[in-house]
C-alpha cells in the first residue's frame, strides 16, 4: 500500500490534516473529542481514501511531485464541507430515529395510561351507582324505622293499658277471695260492675241479649215437644231478635265510643 500523492487530508509521509485535528485543544473548545474524529475521518477518508491497493497507485507511481506539507484550508474547503455536511446528514438520521423511537413509546404509555383510566373511571361509575343505591335504601330503611318507632310507641302504650287493667282485675280477684274465704255471702250481680253509665248500659244489654238466646232456646224446645201454639211462639222469636238486633247495635255503639272496636257479640 502506498499514500496517494496530493491527497487533500495526508502528506507523503502520512501525516493527517484536518480542520477538526487544527483545532483541537484548549481553545478548540471542549466539544472536541475521539468519537467526533472518528466520525470526521471516516466521512472524508470515505470520500477519498489516501492510500492506493497497490504499489503503483493505478498509474501514478511515475509522479515525482509530492507534497511535503498539509495543504492549506482554502485548499481543503470543499471536502471540509462535504464532510460537515454528512456528518450533520448522519446526526440528523440518528435524531429521527430516536424520535421515532420516543414517539412509539410515548404511544405505549398513552395507550396503557388511558387503559388504566377507563378502567378506574368504569370502577367510579360502579361504585357510584351503588352508592346512589346505598343512598335510596337508607332513606326506605329511615322511613321504615320511624313508622317502627310509632309503632313501639303504640304497642308500649297498649302494653302500659293492659298491665293497669290486669293489676286492677287482680285487686278485685284478690278481695273477693278473702270474702269468700271469710265466709260472706256474695251477690253475684255484685261480682259485675261498670265503672261509668256506658260500662253499665253495655253490661244491661249483654245481659238482654243472653236472656233473649235462652228464650229463643226454650220456645223451640216448647214447640218440638208440642206444648205451645206454633204460631204465638213464632211471633215471640220475632219479637225477641228484633230486640236482640238493637240491643247489639247498641252495644256496638258503646263499644266504638269507648275505644273497644274490637267487641263481637255471639
Amino acid at each position: 500500500m502506498s499514500i496517494k500523492p496530493n491527497h487533500g487530508h495526508v502528506d507523503a509521509e502520512g501525516l493527517l490534516y484536518s480542520p477538526y485535528l487544527s483545532s483541537w485543544g484548549p481553545r478548540g473548545g471542549r466539544e472536541r473529542t475521539l468519537g467526533g474524529l472518528v466520525s470526521e475521518a471516516r466521512a472524508i477518508f470515505g470520500a477519498e481514501p489516501p492510500v492506493y491497493a497497490t504499489g503503483g497507485g493505478g498509474g501514478g507511481g511515475g509522479r515525482s511531485t509530492v507534497r511535503s506539507g498539509p495543504p492549506s484550508y482554502g485548499e481543503v474547503g470543499g471536502r471540509t464541507g462535504v464532510s460537515t455536511t454528512t456528518t450533520t446528514a448522519a446526526a440528523a438520521g440518528r435524531g429521527t430515529t430516536g424520535g421515532t423511537v420516543l414517539e412509539r413509546l410515548t404511544g405505549k404509555i398513552q395507550m396503557k395510561v388511558q387503559g388504566v383510566f377507563n378502567e378506574l373511571r368504569t370502577k367510579m361509575e360502579d361504585e357510584l351507582k351503588v352508592q346512589a343505591g346505598l343512598t335510596a335504601n337508607g332513606e326506605a330503611v329511615g322511613r321504615q324505622m320511624g313508622e317502627l318507632g310509632r309503632m313501639k310507641t303504640l304497642i308500649e302504650t297498649a302494653v302500659s293499658d293492659v298491665k293497669e287493667r290486669r293489676r286492677v282485675l287482680e285487686e278485685r280477684v284478690d278481695k273477693r277471695n278473702r270474702e269468700a274465704s271469710a265466709g260472706t255471702k256474695v251477690n253475684v250481680d255484685d261480682l259485675v260492675k261498670g265503672v261509668d253509665a256506658n260500662s253499665e248500659k253495655a253490661l244491661e244489654l249483654a245481659a238482654g241479649v243472653a236472656a233473649g238466646e235462652d228464650l229463643v232456646y226454650y220456645i223451640d224446645r216448647a214447640l218440638i215437644a208440642g206444648g205451645g201454639d206454633v204460631e204465638e211462639g213464632m211471633r215471640e222469636v220475632r219479637r225477641t231478635a228484633r230486640q236482640q238486633f238493637l240491643k247489639k247495635a247498641w252495644l256496638r255503639k258503646i263499644g266504638k265510643g269507648t275505644g273497644g272496636e274490637g267487641w263481637e257479640l255471639r
